[in-house]
């Protein structure tokens, strides 16, 4: 989970620098976690339902967070 957030977040604050319409930002955004989900082999409602189990839990969700963090700065 941690890698697929990381991917997820690099490819947002790249995706930023482009200048796109609404609709052109949300297709290229869509594209782009599909890229994300496949190359972890799992699916957005996986994704969705892994991340809303985490949003239940706010200790467990800071700490994957942080370690999020970890891996995009090193990167």
């Amino acid at each position: 989970m941690i890698d697929v957030i990381k991917d997820i977040k690099i490819l947002d604050a790249a995706q930023k620098s482009f200048v796109t319409g609404s609709i052109e930002g949300k297709m290229m955004r869509d594209t782009s976690y599909t890229i994300v989900f496949n190359k972890y082999g799992i699916t957005a409602e996986q994704f969705d339902s892994t991340l809303r189990s985490y949003a239940k839990k706010p200790d467990m969700l800071a700490k994957l967070m942080d370690e999020v963090a970890k891996k995009i700065n090193r990167y």
